[in-house]
């Protein structure tokens, strides 16, 4: 299958719609935008970690081994925690979409390591990957928030 990639950055006086425009007339089975508004015209520099998480999910499309979490939540004022043991070298995907309110989001192991800390998150995708062999623990804090989540293990053929 043929997928169709378009990563932006851009300037507070470009016109969004142009580019959504100029996205939906490629000839793609699959498209996505994906925005990076603190980027200017060079996201692969100003947002690094994000861009190469972005690029990494998109072209390799790693699949995942299982979900360690995977929620829809609308209008949701709670905190939801979930274990999930992992080995060194473990790669989780998180993808998170927000419609609105506040999102906050933590995963660290039992031993102690901290993975990732989150506030006020917008949507986004990224990866991360465990330093040592614990059971860890995914924590996600909502404020009248409404949007989903899913966590998973990826599959490590084909990880780099």
């Amino acid at each position: 299958m043929f997928r169709c990639p378009f990563f932006w950055g851009g300037t507070i006086s470009m016109r969004l719609s142009l580019v959504e425009e100029y996205v939906e007339g490629l000839a793609a089975p699959q498209k996505e935008i994906v925005w990076f508004e603190h980027s200017g015209h060079s996201p692969w520099i100003n947002e690094g970690p994000r861009f190469t998480s972005e690029a990494r999910a998109f072209f390799l499309n790693e699949p995942l081994k299982e979900a360690a979490c995977n929620m829809d939540f609308l209008a949701w004022d709670a905190k939801e925690i979930w274990e999930y043991p992992l080995d060194k070298g473990d790669s989780l995907r998180v993808e998170l979409s927000r419609e609105s309110g506040a999102i906050g989001l933590r995963i660290y192991g039992k031993n102690g390591s901290e993975v990732y800390v989150g506030n006020e998150l917008d949507s986004c995708r990224f990866t991360v990957t465990v330093p040592e062999t614990d059971d860890y623990v995914i924590e996600l804090r909502g404020s009248d928030a409404t949007g989903s989540l899913l966590i998973g293990e990826i599959e490590k053929e084909g990880s780099f």
